[in-house]
C-alpha cells in the first residue's frame, strides 16, 4: 500500500497493523516487544505475559501445585519411605534369614510377602505400624475359611514373629485374653512304604541296564535302610564313607551352616554287599568316563558341561521319575525316610536310636512326623511287663469267704 491510497471519504489509510499501538514519540521500544506487538515500557507487563499467551497451566485448578506435606505444621518423615510394608518385610527378613538355609530362606519370602499381600487386601494398611485387632480378625476369618490346619498353624506362627519383631505385642495380649484362639498342630499323617513294597521295587530294578541301574539297585537299599533324607543322599562324600567300621557320615545334612549337625550313621549288614557292588560299578563308570575314581568326591556322580560332580536337584527328580516308570509303582524319596523310622520301631529298635539315627534332636519330632508305635507291639509290650509280680510279697487276690 503507498502513502498516496486514501479511503472513499479522501482520508489516507495506514498501513497494516492498525491495531497495534504506536510507540509515541521520544519513547524507548520495550526490550520483551516484537515486530507486532510495540509497547511503551511503562505499559507494557513484566514477565511472561509481555508474548500475549495466557497461562492456563497458573490459572486452572488441576495445574495448581499441592502442598508437600513437610511443608505442613508438626510434620514428621516416615521412617520407612514410600512403601512402609515392603520395607518393614525387608528389615525383619535380613535380621532373621541368617539363621535358615538358602531354601528355607526363599519360603519365608514368598510367605512374609504371601501374608502382608492378603492382611492388606482384606483391608489393612500398608503400615504394620497401624494394624489393629480388627485386621487380625478378618485375617483368621480368612484362613480358617480357605486353608487348611498345618497350613494355618505355620502363618501364624511367622506372622507372630513378624509382629514381636516390630513391637507390635497386641496378637500376643489377644491371645492371652482368650480373645483369639490359635490353630493347633494336628497329628500329621505318616506315609510310609510296607517292607514288601520296598523289596518289590528293588527287584524291578534287577533289569536295568548300564550306570542307571547300578544307581537304582543303590538307592532303593540305601534310602530305606539308612534313614537320611533326599538331600543327603545325593550329596553324599565318598570321603566320609568308612568301610573299616561300616559307618558313614553325612557330608550335608539338613540345615547347612546354621542349625546343622553332622551324624554318623551304621551301614546295616543287609546292604553291605550291594553297597559294596555299587562301589564297584561307580570305578568302572568313571573309569569310562576318563576319570579317576579317587578324585571324585561324589559318592554318586554326575557328568554335567562342567565336569564330574554331585547331581542337581532336578536332574535327581528326574531320575526318580524315570525309576518310578520303569518299576511301575508309585512313591516318593521322602516315603524312604519314614518307611526307614516304623520297620526300625515295629522291629523293637529303641526310639531314642532311631531318633539319633535319623538326625532329630529330640524324639517328639521322630514319633510326630515319621513313626509311631503300633497298637498291637504296644499291647504286646504291656502284657509282658505287667505279666508277672516282681515281688514275692505280692499274691494273688483270693475271694473273700462268705
Amino acid at each position: 500500500m503507498s502513502p498516496d491510497d486514501s479511503d472513499r471519504q479522501g482520508n489516507t489509510l495506514k498501513p497494516s497493523g492498525g491495531n497495534i499501538p504506536t510507540v509515541p514519540q521520544g519513547a524507548t521500544r520495550h526490550a520483551h516487544a516484537t515486530d507486532e506487538q510495540d509497547i511503551p515500557p511503562d505499559t507494557a507487563p513484566s514477565g511472561r505475559e509481555t508474548t500475549g499467551h495466557r497461562n492456563t497451566r497458573k490459572n486452572s485448578k488441576r495445574g495448581r501445585k499441592k502442598q508437600h506435606p513437610r511443608n505442613k505444621a508438626n510434620w514428621m518423615p516416615n521412617p520407612w519411605g514410600r512403601y512402609p510394608l515392603a520395607s518393614q518385610l525387608k528389615k525383619f527378613l535380613e535380621a532373621t534369614n541368617e539363621y535358615y538355609a538358602p531354601i528355607t530362606q526363599l519360603e519365608r519370602n514368598r510367605k512374609a510377602y504371601r501374608i502382608a499381600t492378603k492382611i492388606v487386601e482384606l483391608g489393612a494398611k500398608p503400615n504394620v505400624k497401624e494394624w489393629s485387632k480388627q485386621d487380625i480378625l478378618k485375617w483368621k476369618a480368612y484362613v480358617d475359611a480357605k486353608l487348611d490346619n498345618a497350613t494355618r498353624v505355620k502363618y501364624w506362627r511367622f506372622l507372630r514373629e513378624f509382629l514381636s519383631y516390630h513391637d507390635m505385642d497386641f496378637l500376643r495380649k489377644m491371645i492371652d485374653k482368650k480373645e483369639i484362639k490359635m490353630p493347633q498342630v494336628p497329628p500329621k499323617e505318616i506315609k510310609s512304604l510296607q517292607e514288601h513294597t520296598i523289596w518289590d521295587i528293588h527287584q524291578a530294578t534287577l533289569d536295568m541296564e548300564g550306570w542307571e541301574g547300578d544307581l537304582a539297585r543303590f538307592v532303593t537299599l540305601a534310602y530305606p535302610f539308612t534313614g537320611m533324607r533326599p538331600s543327603e543322599l545325593r550329596t553324599q562324600k565318598l570321603s566320609d564313607v568308612n568301610l573299616d567300621n561300616w559307618t558313614l557320615t553325612v557330608s550335608n545334612p539338613k540345615g547347612g551352616d546354621t542349625y546343622g549337625r553332622k551324624r554318623t550313621i551304621a551301614i546295616p549288614p543287609l546292604i553291605r554287599q550291594p553297597f559294596l557292588d555299587y562301589l564297584e560299578a561307580r570305578r568302572k563308570y568313571l573309569l569310562s568316563k576318563e576319570c579317576d575314581p579317587n578324585s571324585i568326591d561324589a559318592l554318586i556322580p554326575y557328568k554335567a558341561r562342567n565336569g564330574m560332580g554331585f547331581y542337581y536337584d532336578a536332574k535327581w527328580r528326574a531320575f526318580k521319575r524315570a525309576l518310578q516308570k520303569h518299576v511301575g509303582i508309585p512313591f516318593r524319596w521322602k516315603d524312604y525316610r519314614s518307611s526307614f523310622c516304623q520297620i526300625a520301631i515295629d522291629k523293637g529298635m529303641d526310639a531314642k536310636a532311631v531318633s539319633k539315627m535319623m538326625g532329630h534332636s529330640t524324639t517328639m519330632t521322630t514319633e510326630l512326623f515319621y513313626g509311631r508305635i503300633k497298637d498291637s507291639p504296644a499291647i504286646a509290650e504291656m502284657n509282658r511287663v505287667f505279666s508277672e509280680p516282681k515281688s514275692g510279697n505280692q499274691q494273688k487276690s483270693q475271694p473273700a469267704e462268705k
